[in-house]
């Protein structure tokens, strides 16, 4: 079978992209612009996204919260974050209403990285 173009284009594609966000992550751990990080205090490779002087939202607290903190974030700007598939979904549903579009999300490992940007920035 051979490859067509368009496969061949697509693959090139997917591959760049992949390595700018592999970068953007790179071993320095959280964007320097982000205004929020959401983290589960159960992974250590989530936890250690979080940066002192960035306000952090434990998973372990907010899942008992009912989510409440997440619901009620206002301030804008980017969320950054490192947790299962099944809580990122809980945190886009969370910040979807007040204008909070996926940005990225790379599978690392069991968990995901993600970023979420405000779309009024």
């Amino acid at each position: 079978m051979t490859p067509q173009r368009r496969t061949l284009l697509k693959g090139i594609a997917l591959f760049a992209g992949a390595g700018a966000l592999r970068a953007r992550w790179a071993p320095s751990g959280a964007a320097p612009r982000a205004a929020l990080v959401v983290y589960d205090s159960r992974h250590p490779e989530s936890h250690a996204l979080v940066r002192p002087g960035t306000p952090a939202i434990d998973l372990q607290i907010e899942r008992g919260q009912r989510w409440t903190q997440l619901r009620g974030y206002s301030n804008g700007g980017c969320v950054i974050g490192a947790t299962t598939w099944n809580d990122l979904v809980q945190v886009r549903c969370a910040l979807d209403p007040k204008g909070f579009r996926l940005r990225s999300a790379e599978r690392q490992g069991r968990l995901y990285r993600w970023e979420i940007e405000s779309a009024t920035v």
